[in-house]
């Protein structure tokens, strides 16, 4: 399961460490692989945060189409607006919803997620970096060794493709302009990697930009301040943690589940059997 994040330093391992890791990501397989199908979906409005199509762009739409297939015969997929209204005004609902999101704006989201989405007659909302999206080749190479070494040379969506997704119906948010992660207070630095990509978004995708991710997820991930600066630019602000509770912070947070669009049903289904609450 493909979980992005700053680069592992693998060569620092020894071999008992690099045995203990492998050994976990088996056995928590094997108990999603066991109990993943007799689990239920709970009656909760759900909001998935993803990243790319797949380890393997050439299989991935098929995996993602099956993905959807086997969640909507006991789910409803709604479209992230109304997932965020829902969840903003505490409506209770009666049976499982989900909506999609995804991060970092990687060419995935324009060729292979929007379209399959799309079949399934709901959209996402996708968070972008401006200066992923229109760097130069140099700033894209130094952009995936940093942030995502698991997936080297998968470009970005250009501006264009960002743009042509919101007038297909497709959210386009803010996640920061540089990926950067946001534990810092500093005004400056704040001000830009959170207000001023507000402004870069709405440049590239020709739409207001209501909705800010910031990076990595965690709470541990972010200060205070960030929080506070961000709530007081958009609408909607979201996390990838504490995912029991529909929000944080009073409110003004809206917590994500992970999944990757090559993940087996089951293993979402398990992960979506939470009962959400407020």
């Amino acid at each position: 399961m493909l979980r992005l994040k700053k680069e592992c330093p693998w060569n620092s391992f020894n071999l008992p460490t690099l045995i203990m890791i492998l050994s976990r990501k088996f056995l928590r397989r094997t108990f999603l692989n066991a109990v993943g199908p007799f689990k239920q979906i709970s009656p909760s409005v759900h909001i998935l945060n993803g990243h790319v199509i797949g380890m393997d762009p050439g299989h991935g739409k098929a995996s993602f189409r099956r993905m959807l297939r086997t969640l909507s015969r006991s789910a409803k997929l709604v479209r992230i607006e109304d997932a965020c209204d829902m969840v903003r005004n505490r409506k209770q609902v009666s049976e499982p919803m989900i909506a999609f999101t995804f991060d970092d704006g990687f060419i995935d989201c324009y060729a292979d997620i929007a379209p399959v989405l799309e079949e399934f007659g709901t959209n996402a909302l996708f968070f972008i970096n401006p200066n992923f999206t229109n760097g130069d080749q140099a700033y894209v190479e130094n952009f995936l060794k940093s942030n995502v070494p698991e997936i080297p040379g998968r470009p970005p969506m250009t501006a264009a493709m960002v743009r042509e997704l919101a007038g297909r119906g497709f959210v386009i948010g803010a996640h920061t302009m540089d990926h950067m992660r946001l534990t810092s207070e500093d005004p400056a630095f704040l001000q830009h990697q959170v207000v001023d990509c507000k402004a870069a978004v709405e440049v590239i995708s020709g739409m207001p930009c209501d909705h800010f991710a910031w990076t990595y997820g965690r709470f541990s991930d972010i200060s205070d301040r960030a929080i506070q600066v961000a709530a007081d630019h958009y609408q909607y602000v979201f996390s990838g943690d504490r995912y029991a509770s529909y929000t944080s912070i009073d409110g003004k947070v809206l917590n994500r589940r992970h999944f990757e669009c090559d993940w087996p049903a089951s293993h979402v289904k398990y992960f979506l059997s939470v009962k959400r609450h407020h």
